[in-house]
């Protein structure tokens, strides 16, 4: 699999669109994270559970509510991980699009909306990858 965001990307964030807006499926956030030993500044993941939702990893797939999780933005391959968790009324699920290489919610579990910082809105650099979001 491959990241959606490089280091070197800068994007245009909103804070409006957290605070005061709906987060959906799919979208990807800013966030703080840790997993107790260690906080993680800015992770930038994508949201697959929200809340009230199951997520479930099982040999490779996600399931969310029992429906396999359809991933067009991935580049391939299995989703590692044996999860099976139901979201509270205040918790995303969070993963990030470079599944073997990156620290998301199945090392540090579900995420707090109040810990999302902002939604990325529109991709602005390197300029070949110009995208809205």
């Amino acid at each position: 699999m491959r990241e959606t965001f490089g280091s070197s990307d800068n994007a245009l964030i909103s804070r409006f669109a957290v605070f005061f807006g709906k987060l959906h499926r799919f979208d990807i956030v800013v966030c703080k994270t840790s997993d107790g030993r260690v906080e993680y500044n800015d992770t930038v993941r994508r949201v697959i559970g929200l809340p009230g939702d199951r997520v479930e990893i099982s040999g490779g797939e996600i399931r969310i509510n029992g429906v396999l999780l359809h991933e067009p933005y991935l580049n391939g391959g299995p989703t590692p991980g044996d999860i099976d968790v139901r979201l509270g009324a205040d918790e995303y699920y969070i993963l990030g699009d470079n599944r073997d290489n990156c620290r998301d919610s199945r090392d540090f579990g579900p995420i707090k909306k109040n810990a999302i910082t902002g939604k990325v809105v529109f991709r602005y650099f390197p300029l070949n990858k110009l995208k809205f979001y």
